[in-house]
Parts: C-alpha cells; sequence; structure tokens
C-alpha cells in the first residue's frame, strides 16, 4: 500500500442498497463518462469496498455551470473492473500515472435524480459513501 488510509465505504448502512457519489472533476471526464459509459476511480485512493457498490452518483464541480456544485445524476453499476489507466486511456502511453491501477465502473445510462442534491457550503466532494434510498430522498449532500 502507498501508505494513504484506506476505508470501507458501506459498512455501516445495513439492508440498504450501496451507492457511492463521486466527483468528476472535468468536462472532459464526463464526455467520457456520456460517449463510454464508464467512469474511473484510482485504486489507491477508492473505498476497499468499491466492487460492491451498485449505484453511483456525480458531483458535478463549478467548471459545470448551472450544474455546479450538486449531485444532478446518477446510474446503476453494471461492472467494477481493475484496470490500468494505460487500458482505460490508450491515447495517453506518456502519461506519468499511465501504470496506475483504476478501478472501471460500468454503468448502465445516466438517469437524473429527481432533484438536484447541492452542496450549500460549496466544498469539494471526493467521495461520499450512501445508498441508493438516500440519495433519492436527499436534500443536500448532509443528508447523504
Amino acid at each position: 500500500m502507498s501508505g494513504r488510509f484506506r476505508w470501507s465505504a458501506f459498512e455501516n448502512i445495513g439492508d440498504e442498497t450501496p451507492a457511492l457519489v463521486a466527483i468528476v472533476p472535468r468536462k472532459r471526464d464526463w464526455r467520457v463518462m456520456l460517449a463510454e459509459l464508464w467512469y474511473r476511480i484510482p485504486v489507491r485512493t477508492a473505498p476497499l469496498d468499491l466492487p460492491d457498490c451498485r449505484y453511483i452518483a456525480f458531483y458535478q464541480p463549478r467548471v459545470f455551470g448551472a450544474e455546479k456544485w450538486a449531485v444532478n445524476w446518477y446510474a446503476r453499476v453494471s461492472r467494477v473492473s481493475a484496470v490500468s489507466r494505460r487500458e482505460l486511456l490508450p491515447g495517453e502511453p506518456d502519461h506519468p500515472r499511465a501504470g496506475d491501477a483504476y478501478w472501471r465502473i460500468d454503468i448502465d445510462g445516466l438517469l437524473r435524480l429527481p432533484r438536484p442534491i447541492p452542496s450549500r457550503r460549496r466544498r469539494r466532494i471526493v467521495f461520499v459513501p450512501t445508498s441508493l434510498e438516500r440519495l433519492l430522498v436527499a436534500g443536500e449532500v448532509n443528508d447523504l
């Protein structure tokens, strides 16, 4: 391990359906996700039990304009697999992290949440472990 804290995301959700909120830091990442229906998370920073995740939702920071500082979209996870960054982004073979392991999270397609879940403090969110049940009723990020 690289000395980073490794954590378990879903240990406290009981019988609820495991879900994870993850940041989409750049519009380029969003475009790749829309076109190819997958999202990536570095293995070294991901929760240990990420393969147990059944849904993933996406926090959009300031670069997303009208949808900024909120969770607006989610998706059902169809598969989670470990691959190298080079396999995910073959057009970047010389990237400094090209050989690093990533979780490839395949999704069935994006669904808009019934209502946006804003971050009232406009803070940067990386991961928020939650459940599908909480995700669908949350009024703000702190409710997750």
